[in-house]
């Protein structure tokens, strides 16, 4: 019995039927109800019951499900130490970063990939801070770029950069120019923010809690872009990081003053999947790291270590 026989038997049971798996899989129907055949043969038993709608599974195959699931997770496990006892690198690897900090640094990323890991296919994709433990515990993220010193599924977060805050005010109509602005300044005005259940969030109210004010929240919206639409219009001042207004403050659209007494800032770390090889793990890292770095300066980030100007 082959594992690729088990392979294909858990493909049609979650399929719901051979003509759905043949279609997911890219191969014939007729293989695929051969194998299943082959199996039943072997086991002496009917294992799927065929109806209208696809295939169903009969006590046999029930047991015999998890049996195949059972022997496949042995299998991977197997193939990821025997791959780290060897240094080998995965086939792939699948990183999430950030909205608005992926689009800058996507290009040198897929770069120095090419140069340095050459035989590793990598995939690159935005996701918010919110959503990348669901993507890590799901398998879909190798590693992340986050704002959160842990994310569930990955190991310990590597803390690279610290970025201060900024109040974001539409373009025209402000007088302040990149004049700091003290927290006491900001709890006098109307503030646009994310909602209380982002972590963002949440970091910016316990700053101005810990300093005795309450921001005046006149409206909530979930991303930067929003944020920034309604500052750029003229409807009210946000709290972003440079690295998420830079582009519009490039061209007019806002001005950003630091905020100071005291400075706010986050960390940004970079994560590896529990389920990375060490080796795949430091090489990866150290890449995006350097990715990172290409952008820092020009994001005004100061390294984790070195005080921020302020």
């Amino acid at each position: 019995m082959r594992f690729a026989d088990l392979q294909t038997f858990v493909d049609v049971v979650e399929a719901g039927g051979m003509t759905q798996a043949a279609a997911v899989k890219g191969v014939s129907q007729p293989g695929l109800s051969r194998t299943i055949r082959d199996l039943e043969t072997r086991m002496q038993t009917p294992l799927l019951r065929r109806t209208g709608r696809g295939v169903e599974l009969t006590q046999a195959g029930s047991e015999f499900l998890t049996f195949a699931r059972s022997s496949l997770s042995a299998l991977e496990e197997a193939q990821r130490r025997i791959r780290e006892l060897s240094g080998a690198l995965p086939d792939r690897l699948r990183i999430a970063i950030p909205p608005r900090l992926g689009a800058a640094v996507f290009p040198e990323l897929y770069r120095r990939f090419m140069l340095e890991l050459p035989e590793v296919a990598v995939t690159a994709t935005e996701a918010l801070t919110a959503d990348m433990a669901d993507g890590m515990n799901a398998g879909r993220y190798d590693l992340l770029v986050s704002y959160l010193p842990s994310v569930p599924g990955a190991g310990p977060g590597r803390a690279a950069f610290r970025e201060a805050l900024y109040l974001v005010e539409g373009g025209t109509g402000t007088i302040h120019g990149d004049a700091p602005v003290r927290l006491a300044e900001i709890a006098k005005q109307p503030i646009l923010l994310n909602r209380q259940t982002s972590p963002y969030r949440r970091l910016i109210d316990s700053v101005f809690a810990d300093a005795g004010f309450k921001l005046a929240v006149s409206r909530e919206i979930e991303t930067a872009e929003g944020l920034l639409a309604f500052a750029t219009e003229g409807e009210g001042a946000t709290i972003l990081p440079y690295s998420n207004f830079h582009i519009e403050a490039a061209r007019g659209d806002v001005q950003g003053r630091l905020i100071t007494d005291p400075v706010i800032e986050r960390q940004i770390y970079i994560h590896a999947g529990r389920h990375l090889e060490v080796r795949a793990a430091t090489l990866a890292g150290g890449i995006i790291l350097n990715c990172l770095k290409s952008v820092a300066e020009s994001f005004r980030w100061t390294p984790v270590g070195r005080r921020a100007a302020g």
